[in-house]
């Protein structure tokens, strides 16, 4: 048996362990960190209120996509969906 220090074989053709499972991607919060900026000092409330206006469709496939694949509501019953006017801001 060697007494030498076994390596995982990096630079030699073999792959390293990768990224830690939770760690998130570099490049993915870049871009999202950008896209946030991008969206001005309102938070992009302004963007999404004419996006919901003038492309219905589009607004609702992100809408849908910011909800849960699996809804139930207090202690598993049905769940109740309130859907505000974002027309008007809150008071």
């Amino acid at each position: 048996m060697s007494s030498e220090k076994q390596t995982a074989g990096i630079g030699k053709g073999t792959p390293g362990p990768g990224r830690p499972k939770g760690v998130p991607n570099k490049v993915t919060a870049n871009v999202r960190a950008a896209l946030e900026a991008s969206l001005g000092p309102d938070g992009g409330l302004s963007f999404f209120k004419r996006l919901r206006v003038k492309y219905p469709e589009e607004y609702s496939r992100l809408v849908g996509k910011l909800l849960p694949l699996q809804l139930t509501g207090k202690d598993g019953d049905s769940l109740t969906i309130v859907v505000e006017n974002l027309a008007e801001p809150r008071k």
